[in-house]
Order: C-alpha cells, then structure tokens, then sequence
C-alpha cells in the first residue's frame, strides 16, 4: 500500500468513522455501532438533538466476564503480579473508553464485579475471611478518591514493592474535539540518513 493510499484511507476513517459529530450527525436515527462505540442520538441541554458516543453492553458484559475468568483460579500466583495484570486491562479499557459519554454507570458496575471478585480470590488464596482483609488491605489512596485492594508484598520474579487496584471511576474523561492534521503525516520533507 502506497503513501498515498494510506494517507486517503486515513482521511476516509477521519471524516466517515471517527468523527460522529460531523459525518455521522443527521444519518443517526437509531442505535448504530462503530469501532467498538454506541452512537445514539440524544437532545442536549439546549434542546436540540445530538449525536452521543456511549459504551455497548455487550462490550461491558464480555470485558467484566474476562476480568472474573481472569480471577477464578490461578491462587499459585502473586498479588502483586495477579493486580498488575488486572490493572493493565483496566487502564487500557479506560483510555479505549476516555472519550465516551454517561460512562458512570457501566464503570460502576465494572468497579463493583472486580473489587468483589478479588476479595474473594484473596480470601481462597489466604485462606481468610473478606472481613479481615478489608480491614488490612482496604485504602483510600488519595482524598475524594474511592477506596481499592493495597497490596504490599513480592512478586513473582521475587520483587517486594506494592500495588494498588486501578478504579475505572477514578479514571480521566475527556472531551472530544475533532482536528485535522496540518499537513499529511507520512510524507517527510527532509532528507533522512540511515546509514550509521
């Protein structure tokens, strides 16, 4: 595929796919899905009708059935790597989901499915009531932050450093605006030697 080609189909997904607010804005009449988002039409607080992007069910549901098969099981492992695997997930669902409106109570849901699941999976591995480990591994990390699993110990490789449960609603969300690059991004104008 050529430079061109790719710069052409680049701007197709710019102006067709990616951007709902121009190109999508009066074909939406009903629920429509693209690149994984939920593109509805909804009345703004002006009154007049807008096109929103929200996050699908069956997308919640098949990432929250992922997170549980990711905890059932496995108690061979360490806490440290077991929350670092999770918290990966949950991170990169998030960016994936950043700019996506009323994400509060899809990630409420997810919140409450993980921290409940992980409380189970460390009383199985230590052997312990939730109870107790509430009262020993439950922190509030920063003021006006909800509460997560805070776990000190070594990892796998034999590391000892700490680690904290990612909350989805502690995470950022940010505004959409769309804008189109200056110039086309796979053309160089300069000369670049290679050759070291």
């Amino acid at each position: 595929m050529s430079l061109g080609m790719v710069w052409r189909y680049s701007l197709f997904l710019a102006k067709e796919i990616i951007t709902p607010y121009h190109a999508v804005q009066k074909t939406i009449t009903k629920d429509q899905h693209a690149l994984g988002h939920r593109l509805i039409r909804k009345r703004g607080p002006k009154g007049n009708m807008r096109v929103v992007s929200t996050i699908p069910k069956n997308k919640a549901r098949a990432f929250t059935c992922s997170l549980n098969k990711e905890l059932s099981g496995d108690y061979s492992c360490s806490p440290i790597d077991k929350i670092e695997k999770l918290n990966q997930k949950l991170k990169g669902w998030s960016q994936f989901y950043c700019h996506t409106d009323f994400t509060a109570k899809v990630y409420s849901k997810i919140d409450r499915a993980v921290f409940w699941k992980l409380a189970y999976w460390f009383a199985v591995k230590f052997k312990t009531s939730i109870k107790k480990l509430m009262i020993k591994l439950l922190r509030r990390l920063e003021p006006g932050k909800a509460k997560t699993w805070v776990y000190f110990g070594r990892s796998n490789k034999g590391n000892l450093c700490g680690q904290s449960l990612f909350r989805l609603v502690s995470s950022l969300k940010r505004p959409f605006r769309w804008r189109l690059p200056e110039s086309n991004p796979y053309c160089r104008d300069e000369m670049r030697n290679t050759v070291s």
